[in-house]
């Protein structure tokens, strides 16, 4: 493979700092990556595996970009999927997930939401679950709302990634 650093990065034969961390950010998604080199990762020490073609190479900066933006909250939101239902005064009292649902008090819940997606753990927590614990008795603004419904489709959207990243990941 022959590739070369460019930070213009004009063409495929380059590439520039941002593929790289591109490159990084979708090995370090991995499921099959994180099992298999769980012991370097838990010493912060991850081996990061060279790429073996440029195809390969590219198609790990294109997942890794996917990511990056949809973490960096720079992805378009499609709005409408998930929503906050129900009538009250959009106070948190207890986050329960029930029947495809986030229920924040007895009469509102944001859905659809999968269990899947609730129980989703990234960097060693829950971010659903964080989000809501952390503003528990709190009044969630329209903006709030507007947030944790981009979460909700960030987080779908992520693990759909990773499924793709470990369907092509050679580890």
């Amino acid at each position: 493979m022959q590739l070369h650093y460019d930070e213009r990065n004009n063409d495929e034969e380059s590439f520039n700092a941002l593929d790289l961390l591109d490159y990084i950010y979708c090995i370090l998604h991995s499921a099959k990556y994180r099992k298999k080199y769980s012991d370097l990762l838990k010493s912060e020490f991850p081996k990061i595996p060279y790429p073996t073609d440029k195809n390969t190479f590219w198609e790990y900066v294109n997942l890794g970009k996917k990511l990056r933006i949809l973490h960096l909250m720079r992805d378009s939101y499609s709005e409408g999927y998930v929503q906050l239902q129900g009538n009250g005064e959009n106070i948190v009292e207890k986050a329960v997930f029930a029947d495809d649902a986030i229920y924040i008090n007895k009469r509102q819940y944001f859905s659809p939401v999968s269990e899947e997606i609730w129980n989703t753990f990234i960097a060693g927590y829950q971010p659903l679950q964080k989000w809501m614990k952390d503003r528990k008795n709190k009044q969630l603004s329209d903006v709030d709302i507007e947030h944790y419904c981009y979460m909700v489709e960030a987080i779908r959207k992520t693990v759909s990634v990773m499924r793709e990243i470990d369907e092509i990941i050679k580890v």
